[in-house]
C-alpha cells in the first residue's frame, strides 16, 4: 500500500503538464495492485486527454485494472468534462454528479490549471444551453482564476460578467489580460472599448474604438461603438459619417439600421430617411423591442402620428414582453390633450 506521501506525489505526475512525468505516473501504477483511490482522477484524465494518444492507452490499461462497477460510475461523471460534448444538452443529472464531487475537480484544476479550458467550456454550456447563470459563471471565474494565460478563459468571464458598478473594473482587467496574450482578436479590442463605454469613460472608449479600427478598418460592429460615443461629444457629423460607411459595408445589419435611424431624426431631422432605415432594421429583425420603440420615435416626433407611435410601442412589448424603455412615450401619448 503506497502511504500518503506516495499517492500525493503520484497524483502530481498524473496532472502534470510533462507527457513524460505522466507516463510515469502510469507505470508506477501499473506496479501495484489496488489503484482504486486513483480511478476519479483516470477516469477524468480518459476524457480531457485526447491530444496525449499515448497517456490515453496507459490511462485505459490501468483503468481496466480497476473494480468495474467503480470505473462505470467515475466514467459517467466525467463524461460531462469531454470536449466532444457540443451540441449534446446536459442533463440535470449529469450536472448532480459534478456538483457532488466539484471539491475533487477543484483540485485537479488547482493542482493543473492547464485544465481550465473544460471548466470554460462547460460553464459556457451551463450559461448558454441550459441558462444557468450564476451556476456557468462560477464555473468561467474558477477557470479565468486558475490559469491567467488561458485567452478564452478571461475572455469569457469579462464576457458573461454582469456589467453592473462593482464589476466593471474587474471586466477591464480580464480584457486587457487578453490583449496581453492575443492583441490581434477583434473582439477583446472591441468589449474593451465597448466597456469603457458603458463606464462613461467616453475619451477611453474612443481611443479604443479608433485603434481597433486601425487594426480591424472593415469591423462594422465598432463603427457603431465609435459612432455612439461620438454623439455623446456632439460630433454628430463624424458620427453619421461612420453609420454610413457602416451601412456600406453591412447593409442587412439591423443594427447599423436602427442606430442610423435614432441618428437621423434626433439630430438632423431627417424622418422620412429615418423612417426608411427603421422599417429595414425591423424587416431583418423583427423580434426586437427597442427596434419598434425607435418607429414609433419616428412616427411621433417626425410625423405626428399618434396612433402608429402607439401601436409600435405596444408591438416592443409584445414581441419582448419585459420591454420597458417605451413605457414613458406611452404614456406621454396616452395622457389627455
Amino acid at each position: 500500500m503506497w502511504s500518503k506521501e506516495e499517492l500525493v506525489k503520484i497524483q502530481k505526475l498524473l496532472l502534470s503538464a510533462d507527457e513524460d512525468n505522466q507516463l510515469l505516473g502510469l507505470e508506477l501504477l501499473k506496479s501495484q495492485e489496488n489503484i482504486d483511490f486513483f480511478v476519479p482522477l483516470l477516469s477524468f484524465l480518459a476524457v480531457t486527454e485526447y491530444t496525449r494518444p499515448e497517456v490515453l492507452r496507459y490511462v485505459f490499461q490501468v483503468l481496466n485494472c480497476a473494480e468495474s462497477k467503480l470505473c462505470t460510475y467515475w466514467e459517467n461523471v466525467c463524461s460531462v468534462w469531454s470536449p466532444f460534448m457540443d451540441g449534446l444538452k446536459i442533463k440535470a443529472k449529469e450536472i448532480e454528479n459534478i456538483e457532488k464531487h466539484i471539491g475533487l475537480f477543484d483540485s485537479f484544476l488547482e493542482q493543473s490549471p492547464r485544465f481550465s479550458f473544460f471548466y470554460n467550456d462547460f460553464g459556457r454550456k451551463l450559461i448558454e444551453d441550459l441558462h444557468r447563470y450564476e451556476k456557468g459563471l462560477e464555473y468561467l471565474r474558477k477557470a479565468a482564476v486558475a490559469n491567467p494565460d488561458d485567452h478564452k478563459a478571461s475572455f469569457y468571464y469579462a464576457y458573461y460578467l454582469p456589467k453592473i458598478p462593482a464589476n466593471i473594473e474587474i471586466i477591464i482587467s480580464y480584457y486587457n489580460n487578453c490583449l496581453r496574450l492575443n492583441n490581434s482578436y477583434f473582439w477583446s479590442h472591441h468589449n474593451l472599448g465597448t466597456i469603457y463605454l458603458h463606464k462613461g469613460d467616453i475619451l477611453k472608449a474612443i481611443e479604443i474604438f479608433q485603434y481597433c479600427l486601425t487594426r480591424f478598418p472593415k469591423r462594422w460592429e465598432t463603427m457603431v461603438q465609435l459612432s455612439l460615443a461620438l454623439k455623446k461629444q456632439g460630433k454628430i457629423v463624424e458620427a453619421r459619417e461612420l453609420l454610413e460607411q457602416a451601412v456600406r459595408i453591412n447593409p442587412e445589419s439591423h443594427e447599423v439600421r436602427n442606430n442610423f435611424s435614432s441618428l437621423l431624426w434626433s439630430e438632423f431631422g431627417e424622418y422620412k430617411q429615418a423612417l426608411k432605415h427603421i422599417k429595414k432594421a425591423l424587416k431583418i429583425l423583427p423580434g426586437k423591442g427597442k427596434y419598434w420603440h425607435t418607429l414609433a420615435e419616428v412616427e411621433w416626433y417626425g410625423f405626428k402620428n399618434r396612433e402608429k407611435a402607439l401601436a409600435a410601442l405596444y408591438k416592443a412589448k409584445e414581441v419582448q414582453q419585459h420591454y420597458k424603455d417605451g413605457d414613458q412615450l406611452i404614456r406621454e401619448l396616452e395622457a389627455p390633450f
